[in-house]
């Protein structure tokens, strides 16, 4: 069954796929309409204005709606290809990892739980916001339609962008869990590692890469939402901290992925290791029993087990470089990693630099 028809694939996928050109031209749509719609709000309400800030934060708003709307379908295809394009060897079933990728992806459970988690604490800060002023923030300030609208869109688009937000940790956490699986007893020694492989972590290259890419896709997401969030004049709130914490929860998702993918390897290893100690231990066995006398098979027998003891020792070696050698984390991924945790707090030093200037010109308005 073609898997963008199954039950547990997602609605921007289906979107995607059956209508390509158009879902993307939408998603682009979306996006410049955010900033249009900012432009006229700010023609029309006087706390408003359309200066540096508001558009700063229209303009992360309208390209984070486009990169989630985008990123989201493509990056769950790419999830769906990293785990099915596994190696096929003697020991491991091809489909076992994607199996397992596709049990903790139709476990729908796992994202409602995580959409409450992102969804309900920005929603109990708004309440709280709303019930301390008796209206919305920006209507309590200017009663006027427009104003209303401005905290209709602010409200509708916020949590659109939450949800989506949600969605691609979600995703995170579903690549994370699935190589968790993949850990366990029997699950390990049925995904297929190949120890062989030249991409250095079994075989295994694509899974990395997509960790790699969709971590890097998060921290870019949470970039822009920081950007919304913070204000010059409020250089902390709950919404900005609660972000942060996502940022942080992203961290760990990328140690967890990358620590499941060298443990798959090292494991492996280790147990290629164990029966090749195993075979060592009977060819000295028998070399023993050959030097003692013990043995009576002919002493041209003692060449050949030498040799045999010679290559095992050998390839031992090499295996013990490999697992000592085989983290997972090459200068690529850290590059790349550094990169994108950096993006978010550029974008945080930019906006509290923005805020103490802010503050800065205010005490001297005051004359303080």
């Amino acid at each position: 069954m073609d898997p963008w028809h199954e039950h547990c694939s997602f609605y921007l996928e289906r979107w995607l796929r059956e209508h390509r050109i158009a879902f993307l031209a939408a998603s682009v749509a979306a996006g410049m309409l955010v900033v249009v719609v900012n432009r006229g709000l700010s023609a029309m309400v006087l706390w408003l204005p359309w200066d540096k800030s508001t558009i700063s934060i229209a303009a992360a708003m309208g390209l984070c709606l486009t990169s989630q709307l985008i990123g989201i379908p493509w990056f769950l295809t790419r999830m769906r290809e990293a785990f099915s394009d596994s190696p096929s060897f003697d020991g491991g079933s091809p489909q076992e990892l994607f199996s397992l990728f596709q049990n903790r992806l139709c476990t729908r459970v796992a994202f409602y739980v995580t959409a409450a988690f992102v969804l309900l604490p920005f929603i109990a800060l708004d309440v709280l916001k709303i019930m301390q002023l008796g209206t919305t923030p920006f209507y309590a300030a200017e009663h006027t339609h427009a104003a209303l609208l401005v905290d209709i869109f602010n409200i509708l688009l916020g949590y659109t962008l939450l949800y989506f937000l949600a969605v691609i940790l979600w995703m995170i956490l579903i690549v994370a869990w699935t190589l968790q699986d993949a850990q366990g007893e029997p699950e390990r020694m049925k995904v297929p590692v190949d120890i062989l492989a030249p991409d250095g972590v079994g075989g295994l290259g694509s899974v990395q890469a997509l960790v790699r890419s969709i971590l890097t896709y998060y921290f870019f997401i949470v970039a822009l939402l920081v950007i919304s969030y913070l204000s010059p004049t409020q250089l902390w709130s709950y919404q900005v901290i609660f972000i942060i914490i996502l940022f942080i929860a992203g961290i760990l998702f990328f140690f967890l992925g990358f620590g499941a993918i060298r443990n798959l390897v090292r494991g492996r290893v280790a147990h290629e290791m164990e029966a090749l100690n195993e075979r060592i231990r009977t060819q000295y066995s028998r070399f023993m029993n050959i030097v003692s006398g013990d043995d009576k098979t002919d002493v041209d027998a003692l060449g050949k087990v030498r040799s045999v003891l010679d290559a095992c020792y050998s390839e031992r070696s090499r295996m013990m470089t490999l697992y000592e050698k085989n983290t997972a984390f090459d200068i690529r991924t850290v590059a790349q990693s550094a990169a994108s945790i950096i993006i978010p707090l550029l974008a945080f030093v930019e906006q509290l630099s923005s805020g103490i200037q802010a503050s800065h010109i205010l005490i001297s308005a005051l004359g303080l």
